[in-house]
């Protein structure tokens, strides 16, 4: 998880690869980060949003084990928050979607 909160901290640029290190089943591995481009989605609400798609690739052998592609919407802002998260199964593909946030106020 520490990873993914080091990723919401840096700027993207469209073609750049981040490298993170992670640590699964008591080994440290490095992440690749592909960022692939930014574009607006609609969200399940039919609000648009800009977005930076990333592509983590994964190459541990445990719990975080690599069987599948995984597609990550993150806003594009300062926050990059998680929008949309799209993965592949054997069965075919599952999306995960933001429907809301909660703030402190």
């Amino acid at each position: 998880m520490s990873g993914f909160y080091f990723l919401r901290t840096r700027n993207f640029n469209i073609g750049e690869t981040i490298y993170i290190n992670i640590f699964d089943s008591n080994k440290f591995y490095q992440a690749e980060v592909e960022v692939l481009r930014r574009e607006k989605i609609i969200m399940s609400d039919e609000k648009e949003l800009n977005a930076v798609v990333v592509k983590p690739i994964l190459k541990s052998e445990g719990l975080f084990e690599n069987k599948g592609s995984i597609i990550i919407w993150l806003s594009d802002d300062e926050a990059k928050t998680p929008l949309k998260i799209e993965t592949e199964v054997p069965i075919g593909r599952v999306t995960a979607e933001l429907k809301s946030i909660e703030t402190e106020k």
